[in-house]
């Protein structure tokens, strides 16, 4: 995963959305903050995202992620807590340690955290 300091890119989503955002996958190219090199973890976790991403074509998943963020903020009035049950974020959350996950994942793995904390 090609990994590029921008600090506009970050500093615009800061404005828009949660002002503690380090990392950004968009269109599978991890855009960070810092300098600071990101931890395999984060690595896996947007490797997930893209993989997710690659399943719905890109604009499918940019589409369904911020439908699924306006719903569960609009249930929750929570920005942070409307992005934590986004189920791409589940799935990339639940599996950021597994070294293997994206070896044995299955297409569309993410479907099983729809709705899963209602």
């Amino acid at each position: 995963m090609k990994v590029y300091q921008n600090k506009t890119i970050i500093s615009i989503c800061r404005f828009f959305g949660s002002k503690t955002i380090e990392y950004l996958n968009l269109f599978s190219f991890c855009i960070i903050y810092n300098t600071i090199k990101p931890d395999a973890e984060t690595i896996n976790h947007e490797q997930i995202h893209s993989a997710q991403m690659r399943e719905l074509l890109f604009l499918g998943f940019y589409l369904m992620y911020v439908y699924f963020w306006i719903k569960d903020f609009i249930k929750y009035r929570s920005s942070s807590h409307a992005y934590y049950v986004i189920p791409f974020e589940c799935e990339a959350y639940e599996s950021e340690y597994n070294k293997n996950y994206l070896k044995t994942r299955k297409h569309f793995a993410w479907i099983k955290f729809v709705g899963w904390y209602a």
